[in-house]
C-alpha cells in the first residue's frame, strides 16, 4: 500500500487538474486508490488522461495565437548562436503547444524561425530562457506521467516514443551504424569518459565496454564541472546540443577546460537530405507550410553540415572523422587542438 501511495502522490503532483477534481491529501489519494481497486491499473491510467485531454482542450484555447497576429509582429536582428554572424532570414515561427504551455512562453511572445547566410543554421529567435527550459525539463520529463501529457497534446508523440523504445527500429539501426563507423576504434578505451546529458549511460556502456570511468551529467547542470573536465579523455554528447539556448558558449567552455588531445564526439539529428539553403527558400515561397524547420518544440536548433563543423571548429576542435547519414543524423569525431598549434 505505501508503493502505491508513493506513486499515487507523485501522480497528483504531475496532474494538478486531477487533484482538483478528486479532492486533496489522503482523500484524493483514497479516491484514486479505490478507482485502481475498481478498475485496474489501466483504468486508472485512463483516468488520468481523460482529465488531461480536457486539460489540454482547454489550454489550446488559451494559448493559441492567430496567424494573422504573428505575421504582424516586427521582424528583429538576431546573432547566430553557432558562428556570431548577423546576417540571417526570418520567418514566424509554430510553436508546439506542449513546448509553450509547459515552458509557460505567453502567446502574445511571438517567436521566429531564422535562417543564418553565413553558416546555415536554423535557429529561434528569442530562444526559450533558462527559466523556460528548467521548467520544461525538471522532474523528470521523460517519466510516465510527463509523456502521457505530452501525447494527450500530440497524439502523434505515442508513435515516436514506441520507436524510441524498440531496439530493432530504423532509429536505432541508423544510429548503431553511425556509432560502428565513428567510434569502434574506442572498444577498447580505457580512459575518463563524460557522457554529457546521457540520461542513464547505457548508450556510453555499450559503446565504451572497457572503461569503468564514466560520469553521466545532466545538460541542464549548472554547478562547476571544471574538475571533473580536466580529467576528461572523451566527451561524448549524443542528441544534446540541438536542446541547448547558447550551443557555442556550452561547448566552448567544456573545450577551454579539457586537456589538449582530448577527444570530442557531438552527434546532432540532420532534418533534410539536402541544402537546408534550398529548403528554407521554399519554406519562405510557403511551399510546403507548415514546415519542421518553422516548428519550435524541445529542438530549437536545426543543424547543417557547415554549422555542425563551424561549432567545433570555433571552439578549438580539430575535425578528425566526421559520420553522416542524410536525413538522419550527424555524428563528428574531434579532438581539442594543443595550445601550441
Amino acid at each position: 500500500m505505501d508503493k502505491k501511495l508513493t506513486k499515487l502522490k507523485r501522480a497528483l503532483k504531475a496532474f494538478p487538474s486531477l487533484k482538483k477534481e478528486s479532492g486533496s491529501g489522503i482523500k484524493a489519494i483514497k479516491k484514486i486508490l479505490k478507482c485502481q481497486v475498481q478498475l485496474g491499473l489501466s483504468g486508472v491510467k485512463a483516468l488520468f488522461l481523460r482529465h488531461e485531454n480536457m486539460q489540454a482542450a482547454a489550454l489550446a484555447r488559451q494559448h493559441t495565437l492567430p496567424a494573422s497576429d504573428w505575421l504582424a509582429q516586427p521582424r528583429r536582428e538576431a546573432e547566430c548562436p553557432i558562428c556570431g554572424e548577423k546576417g540571417s532570414r526570418g520567418t514566424p515561427a509554430e510553436v508546439s503547444l506542449f513546448f509553450r504551455v509547459r515552458c509557460r512562453i505567453p502567446k502574445e511572445q511571438a517567436i521566429e524561425s531564422r535562417f543564418c547566410e553565413s553558416c546555415e543554421h536554423v535557429f529561434f529567435s528569442p530562444p526559450p530562457t533558462k527559466e523556460q527550459l528548467d521548467r520544461y525539463y525538471s522532474g523528470g520529463y521523460q517519466n510516465w506521467f510527463n509523456m502521457q501529457e505530452r501525447i494527450a497534446f500530440e497524439p502523434g508523440f505515442s508513435a515516436h516514443l514506441e520507436m524510441l523504445a524498440d531496439p530493432t527500429s530504423d532509429h536505432w539501426k541508423t544510429r548503431n551504424s553511425v556509432y560502428k563507423e565513428g567510434l569502434s576504434e574506442f572498444k577498447d578505451f580505457k580512459g575518463n569518459v563524460i557522457d554529457f546529458g546521457g540520461d542513464d549511460g547505457t548508450l556510453t556502456q555499450k559503446i565504451f565496454p572497457s572503461t569503468d570511468n564514466i560520469s553521466v551529467v545532466d545538460a541542464g547542470f549548472t554547478g562547476n564541472l571544471s574538475d571533473l573536465l580536466r580529467q576528461c579523455d572523451f566527451f561524448f554528447a549524443a542528441h544534446v546540443f540541438e536542446h541547448l539556448p547558447k550551443p557555442y558558449e556550452t561547448l566552448k567552455d567544456v573545450a577551454k577546460n579539457m586537456k589538449a588531445n582530448s577527444y570530442f564526439w557531438i552527434e546532432v539529428p540532420q532534418q533534410y537530405n539536402g541544402s537546408l539553403r534550398d529548403r528554407w527558400t521554399e519554406i519562405e515561397k510557403g511551399v510546403p507550410s507548415p514546415d519542421p524547420l518553422a516548428h519550435m518544440h524541445e529542438h530549437i536548433h536545426h543543424f547543417s553540415e557547415r554549422s555542425i563543423e563551424t561549432l567545433l571548429k570555433r571552439a578549438n576542435i580539430n575535425i578528425e572523422k566526421r559520420v553522416l547519414f542524410p536525413g538522419s543524423i550527424m555524428g563528428l569525431l574531434g579532438r581539442k587542438m594543443d595550445a601550441s598549434q
